[in-house]
């Protein structure tokens, strides 16, 4: 995983997801409200390396860049905790929740291909600290020199709002980590926001009782696993670095601090070293924009006091940002409602699935969908989610039955609307509230309310019969994707067939799953994909690609010895046109079919050929001068972050010309183009090939694929500019050529 905040840059860099702010930047308010535009844009994450310092202290504040909005994304949620997407972890804690003893040879065989897994979750000591390179104490212990953000101009000062604070319990040892927020009061204090319901603050109170001081820990940066595991809604005594290093796939290691007992992470960016007194009078903390969206007010909360900083070498700060909806936190709280799925089930099996809307702040509203099996099944599964941990916090529990996607919010509206009657499927009860929660007549204590959406039994007190959901036929549907693509309606993605957008929508959740699966059937086609490509285009392929070559001219002919990339090369048709165009030219051929690459390579000279994937492309960032891919980003599973990585091994200035069957605009194109989808081209492969189920994939990647101008319009999204397109032959495929914008060009 990753060894420091740095790391993970490189990765989201590396990505497409990360933009680099060299401008000096004031953490007074200006980086709030430049990163609050860019979360609410769903932009990417932000690294300020020159954040302003106070006055006098200008050198050391610039000493450290700071990083934002990292979590602020699905994709880049996934990416911190080191998988392609959410759901392999949450498929991970499924398996793991539902072992049962082996009853056979098989089965402990599989037990046992799960305990390196577990091994993992032990932390362990370190044997060297990267989080102690720089070690700082006494005077020389500055918070000032940090680049903390104020991010609200009512906000009562600085806040430290990434940490990793770690605590252990009085009596037992137990170690605790969690996030609560920090107030810079001055050089060496902090306050320290842990609210009445967390476990720091009852370790606070434990050392109030036995009248000593409690030794405190706070770690930043480092894997962001690790950042993550503290906002988990782990019980009490289970410990968040063995959660953590689960995730990661590596034990967490730790080191012995400098001046108080406690260990933190030996992959830390910094570390605050220190100790809260409970016998000192109370900081007036706050006010706070937060996560609510509205400013929790002034309260007293203990100060911590700091004894000793310590950092490695190249450190970068984390912050975040919380107020109005949607922020970062949102995908924060979006991992742990997917990740602890599996775990409500344990207690619920009625349990399909649940959303926690990030307009609800995660503990104001949730929506659970069930299988019902008995009258007022709804009730109890609200009311044992009040008793649930955290769930305890939820205002209101809507539930609905296992046919609703209670991802769709809209969907939800509509059937429990639909389904609703006031005055019996709404009940109210007094409960906990979040300490945050400002809604309620008194701190702490509240009312509730459940809304049972699901279809009414008779035994429920239901005497009517309940209609059916209005759904058309199968058969009808089938008949209607067949002459959908003759009929001219431009309805863009949601005229889509179910099976094609069934395959786009498997492709997105799996990347890695359909790229396997992409390669496998390019490998199954490589030794008949010339010869049905030549009686499936006629031979007008040859005289497209001759063209995209000349798009190329302008930006191989202005270098001396230029460096050209043949993205999705297949079996090399285009890269032996542009090596025999433009001989001088350095061409590297990449796809991911290492067959396509071995049959084309009778068809080139000098063409270096590299098997590698589009989403990862195996090249240094500026690499070549210019890139062209023909009739290959169509296969992509994530279309936008293919276009990031194209844009990451372009120079500056380079230029990307897009050789592709887009969706038809035209008529006589669109009725051209759906036939020769659904039944020449299965035809041919099934004749020629004898695969009739590869070319009938191929064709559905075809038919599911933007129009000319949404693809040009996402190039200018993803930081390519000077975009123009030229349609060929009626319309049956397109020419777009693009140039890669510098860095702080793309990003404005």
């Amino acid at each position: 995983m990753y060894d420091g905040l740095s790391a993970f840059v490189a990765v989201l860099e590396r990505e497409g997801e990360l933009v680099r702010i060299r401008r000096e930047v004031d953490p007074y308010l200006e980086i709030a409200e430049i990163a609050d535009r860019t979360m609410k844009a769903g932009g990417p994450a932000l690294l300020f390396e020159r954040p302003k310092a106070p006055r006098g202290l200008e050198r050391a504040g610039a000493a450290f860049p700071l990083l934002i909005n990292a979590f602020g994304s699905r994709r880049r949620m996934s990416l911190a905790l080191g998988v392609d997407d959410l759901e392999e972890h949450a498929r991970a804690i499924a398996e793991l929740v539902h072992s049962k003893a082996p009853g056979s040879a098989r089965e402990l065989a599989e037990m046992a291909r799960k305990l390196p897994a577990l091994s993992h979750a032990v932390p362990r000591k370190a044997s060297r600290a990267p989080c102690q390179e720089i070690v700082l104490e006494g005077d020389a212990v500055d918070l000032e020199s940090l680049p903390v953000m104020t991010t609200w101009p009512k906000d009562g000062g600085p806040f430290f709002t990434l940490p990793n604070v770690i605590t252990r319990d009085p009596d037992t040892g137990a170690r605790n980590i969690g996030m609560y927020r920090m107030q810079r009061i001055d050089r060496r204090t902090t306050a320290m926001h842990w609210q009445i319901h967390k476990t720091g603050a009852r370790h606070f109170r434990r050392a109030k009782e036995l009248g000593e001081r409690l030794q405190v820990a706070v770690a930043f940066g480092g894997d962001p696993a690790l950042t993550y595991a503290a906002t988990a809604p782990l019980p009490d005594g289970i410990d968040e670095w063995m959660f953590a290093g689960f995730l990661r796939g590596r034990s967490v290691e730790h080191v012995r601090c400098k001046t108080v007992d406690l260990e933190v992470p030996a992959c830390a960016d910094f570390v605050l070293e220190g100790y809260v007194d409970p016998s000192e009078p109370l900081f007036d903390e706050g006010p706070f924009g937060d996560h609510t969206g509205y400013y929790t007010p002034v309260e007293g909360f203990p100060r911590f006091h700091v004894t000793c900083v310590t950092h490695r070498k190249g450190a970068i700060y984390p912050s975040t940002l919380v107020g109005p909806p949607p922020m970062e936190d949102a995908w924060l709280g979006k991992a742990t409602e997917r990740l602890f799925l599996p775990l409500l089930r344990m207690m619920f099996p009625e349990v399909v699935d649940m959303n926690l809307p990030i307009e609800g702040a995660f503990h104001n509203l949730a929506i659970v969908s069930i299988k019902k099996q008995y009258p007022f099944h709804a009730a109890r599964v609200a009311h044992g989610l009040w008793g649930a941990g955290q769930m305890s916090f939820t205002k209101v529990v809507c539930v609905v039955d296992d046919d609703v996607d209670v991802q769709n919010t809209a969907e939800v509206a509509w059937r429990l609307l639909a389904n609703l009657d006031p005055k019996r499927d709404v009940s109210m009860v007094d409960g906990p509230v979040d300490q945050l929660d400002h809604g309620a007549s008194q701190a702490l204590w509240g009312g509730k309310m459940a809304i049972d959406g699901t279809k009414k039994w008779p035994e429920e007190g239901y005497k009517r019969d309940w209609p059916e959901v209005c759904a058309q036929s199968d058969a009808v549907k089938a008949r209607v994707d067949a002459m959908w693509s003759e009929l001219g309606i431009p309805l863009g993605a949601a005229a889509r067939s179910p099976k094609v957008e069934a395959e786009l929508a498997r492709r997105a959740a799996a990347p890695a799953a359909h790229a396997d699966g992409n390669r496998e059937m390019f490998d199954r086609i490589a030794p008949t994909y010339d010869r049905v490509n030549r009686v499936m285009s006629l031979g007008i392929d040859r005289r497209w690609r001759a063209r995209a070559v000349e798009m190329l001219r302008p930006a191989l002919t202005a270098r001396a010895r230029p460096r050209v990339l043949d993205l999705c090369a297949g079996t090399l048709d285009l890269a032996a046109l542009i090596e025999e165009t433009f001989p001088e030219a350095h061409v590297v051929a990449c796809d991911a079919s290492e067959k396509m690459l071995a049959l084309g390579r009778g068809k080139v000279r000098r063409v270096e050929c590299v098997a590698g994937d589009a989403l990862a492309l195996p090249f240094e960032a500026g690499a070549f001068d210019a890139v062209v891919c023909g009739f290959g980003v169509r296969n992509l599973a994530d279309l936008r972050r293919g276009l990031r990585e194209v844009r990451r091994v372009l120079a500056p200035g380079g230029s990307f010309v897009t050789l592709e069957l887009f969706r038809p605009r035209r008529a006589t194109s669109r009725l051209v183009h759906g036939a020769g989808l659904r039944y020449a081209l299965p035809v041919l492969g099934a004749t020629l090939a004898k695969d009739r189920e590869a070319y009938e994939y191929l064709a559905e990647s075809m038919e599911g694929f933007v129009t000319r101008e949404a693809y040009e319009r996402m190039l200018e999204e993803e930081g390519f500019g000077a975009v123009d397109g030229v349609d060929l032959t009626l319309g049956m495929a397109s020419l777009v050529r693009a140039r890669a914008r510098a860095g702080e060009e793309a990003a404005q």
